[in-house]
């Protein structure tokens, strides 16, 4: 029914920048994601890292509301 994402830019520890493929320290966006019920149960929660030269974030905003567009390579 509805999704909150949560976007943040962060740098990388050891351990994430070692999952990522990237050196410790490196640029990254920590995601986070609550998707709730019509009656407002959260039925999925998710945690992400994304590596910030492999992602893409577009916005559009109008009168009537907004689009959002991620495009990860």
């Amino acid at each position: 029914f509805s999704a909150d994402d949560c976007y943040e830019a962060v740098t990388l520890d050891a351990q994430q920048a070692r999952l990522l493929a990237v050196k410790e320290g490196s640029c990254a966006f920590y995601h986070q994601r609550r998707t709730k019920t019509e009656d407002g149960r959260i039925y999925e929660y998710t945690l992400s890292y994304i590596r910030s030269d492999r992602v893409r974030l577009d916005v559009h905003m109008q009168k009537g509301g907004m689009t959002f567009v991620r495009t990860i390579d």
